[in-house]
């Protein structure tokens, strides 16, 4: 254990850790966006939580859709991102019966005709492409604050 601060290299776990939002940085509550992700595949919660993270934001997750009220209500997150297609529930389904409230943002890898269908359904949600840059991801999800992506 050492009193004093000392350089450590940028491959560290500690600034690998920061980096990735597991260790990061101290930022005023009021200006943290906080995330609920909802998606049923384990690697794009993952990857996209990261990144998130990375990004100076607060990114809960979950697979199971229909824990998505109960997570609302604990976490209060300020944007709610969805897969479109999950086993059980849909995240259009979960859109109309959980998302009171909250902003929503269609993540989904799902067809131009299935796309178009949810537009019309939700007007004011947005819509990113799985497979595309996770940038416009964050970018989507800080509009909500008028943050800027780093």
């Amino acid at each position: 254990y050492r009193r004093h601060p000392i350089a450590l290299p940028a491959n560290t776990t500690f600034n690998i850790l920061c980096r990735f939002g597991n260790l990061a940085p101290a930022i005023a509550a009021d200006t943290v966006i906080k995330v609920l992700l909802v998606d049923d595949s384990d690697d794009v919660l993952l990857m996209v939580s990261r990144f998130l993270r990375a990004q100076g934001m607060v990114a809960t997750t979950t697979n199971a859709p229909f824990e998505v009220l109960e997570r609302i209500r604990v976490d209060r997150p300020d944007v709610l991102v969805l897969d479109l297609m999950m086993p059980g529930l849909s995240g259009d389904a979960v859109a109309r019966f959980a998302a009171d409230g909250v902003p929503v943002i269609f993540y989904s890898a799902a067809d131009d005709e299935t796309l178009t269908n949810v537009r019309r359904e939700h007007p004011h949600a947005r819509i990113r492409r799985k497979g595309g840059p996770l940038r416009d991801l964050a970018e989507a999800v800080q509009h909500t604050r008028g943050a800027e992506v780093r």
